[in-house]
């Protein structure tokens, strides 16, 4: 161990040395700070304590401090610009073998992860808890700059979500989200959490001014050009205002008990982990109404059927799908088909999921409550349902059927022999106003006997009374 302190000792007044000459040189700087660190990590490994000289207190003077954190940002910010217009920044990694990657991950959301892992890995040995805060700051600031270009990227794509890099900005962001709620669990990142909790705590009324001060300061000197040395004076001095938080921090050096790291409420994640899950649910939501949307506008002649005196489907030697529905359930497989090809497999997921909500309400509302049904319209309303809409889903769930109770349960009333309905009708009708307690179940009971749980009360007696053989019978 004197050996490793004695050749350390040698190794900081050399690097001090170096270092002066390199300060007005990016590449030479550059290439003594990643030395320096390799030697650090190496000596690490090598067991030499965190209570002896380091020479990364030469790269933590203020002097070179502020270049480093410069040179970070700048070259981040270099490596997204070409990554981000290189031809191949769309493709996956297995792009030729989709079966082995679910998550279909874009190559510049890989490259920019590499890229944000990369500056821990060179500042999770210092030695200082302020001054590691300052580079997850910065890291903080490169996650939310690549979102606002992502935001760019979907600006710039066509309003074709089919043929456009839509769903791979949507892969990205659901990549990059992930991996966040991945780190936010890592002791590394549970120890930085604590440290700006205890900046909060630590920080006086007057404290808070002077580092509030500072933020407007920053803000407003942003008008005019502030340079990233000057920002990094500010957050630097605010962290430092007083001895006591200097010395508290230093006092955290030491490790922290593991228990602490689990009883911590939030993560240094949280807010840009948020910011990332919006801009993903926003994404969902277009795609939904997406499809939506194209299943709607060919949907008229369905919807305006004459489902009131339709033959009975008893009069077909095979029965076959509305020709007027032919085009609405073509659209809906082939979105699907192309969204499930592009889509990262959870995204997907919950893509078609929600489209079945949308789909189940709209024919629901749109095409059963609107309209009239004769024996043979009801027979084929259930026919279009339950063997060509339904069977669309069961490529991505196993009973598509329980996705869409409302169109089918509404399907049962409709098709429900006429003496059953007919005694259900006043089963339903005669309780529904019934307040004493024996009679408040009975119509639910007579529904769920047939297979109707989901649709209430009313909302069945509603169907039975758009049948016209019941309407007869009155």
């Amino acid at each position: 161990m004197e050996f490793m302190h004695y050749l350390m000792e040698l190794i900081i007044k050399k690097v001090a040395s170096d270092i002066e000459l390199a300060l007005n040189d990016e590449s030479t700087l550059a290439h003594i700070i990643n030395e320096t660190l390799n030697f650090e990590k190496e000596m690490r490994c090598f067991g030499y304590s965190t209570e002896l000289p380091s020479v990364l207190s030469v790269l933590t003077k203020d002097s070179c401090f502020y270049k480093w954190l410069k040179l970070e940002k700048e070259l981040a910010m270099d490596h997204m610009d070409r990554m981000l217009s290189t031809e191949t920044m769309w493709k996956t990694s297995y792009q030729d073998q989709s079966d082995v990657d679910d998550n279909k991950i874009p190559e510049f959301a890989e490259k920019f992860v590499t890229i944000i892992m990369s500056i821990t890995d060179r500042y999770r040995y210092l030695i200082n808890p302020g001054e590691r805060l300052l580079f997850l700051q910065l890291q903080l600031d490169l996650l939310d700059d690549f979102r606002v270009r992502l935001l760019q990227l979907l600006r710039e794509e066509t309003k074709d979500t089919i043929t456009s890099n839509f769903c791979a900005i949507l892969n990205a962001v659901y990549y990059i989200a992930n991996v966040l709620k991945d780190w936010s669990d890592m002791a590394f990142f549970l120890q930085m959490q604590y440290y700006k909790l205890q900046l909060k705590v630590l920080c006086t009324d007057s404290q808070h001014q002077s580092m509030e001060g500072s933020t407007g300061k920053m803000r407003h000197s942003n008008s005019q050009n502030i340079t990233l040395e000057d920002e990094t004076k500010l957050m630097r001095s605010s962290l430092y205002s007083s001895e006591s938080n200097k010395l508290v921090f230093d006092s955290l050096q030491n490790g922290i008990d593991e228990s602490v790291l689990n009883a911590l409420e939030g993560t240094v994640f949280d807010d840009i982990i948020g910011l990332f899950e919006h801009m993903k649910d926003e994404m969902i939501k277009t795609l939904t109404d997406h499809v939506v949307m194209e299943v709607k506008a060919k949907s008229y002649h369905y919807r305006h059927e004459k489902w009131f005196s339709l033959p009975s489907l008893k009069e077909f030697v095979n029965p076959s799908l509305s020709p007027s529905a032919c085009r609405m359930f073509m659209i809906l497989t082939s979105l699907l088909k192309s969204f499930s090809d592009s889509l990262a497999l959870p995204l997907f997921n919950t893509t078609w999921q929600k489209v079945v909500e949308e789909l189940n309400e709209f024919f629901f509302k749109e095409v059963i409550l609107m309209n009239q049904f004769n024996e043979g319209g009801a027979a084929q309303l259930s026919f279009d349902m339950n063997r060509n809409l339904f069977p669309i889903f069961v490529e991505y769930t196993r009973h598509p059927e329980n996705h869409f109770k409302k169109i089918k349960e509404a399907c049962i009333l409709l098709t429900l022999n006429i003496g059953s309905a007919m005694l259900l009708q006043e089963a339903l009708t005669t309780n529904a106003d019934q307040i004493v307690d024996e009679h408040q179940s009975n119509p639910v009971k007579a529904l769920e006997e047939i297979g109707v749980f989901k649709l209430l009360v009313e909302d069945s007696i509603n169907v039975l009374n758009l049948r016209t053989d019941l309407n007869k019978h009155r």
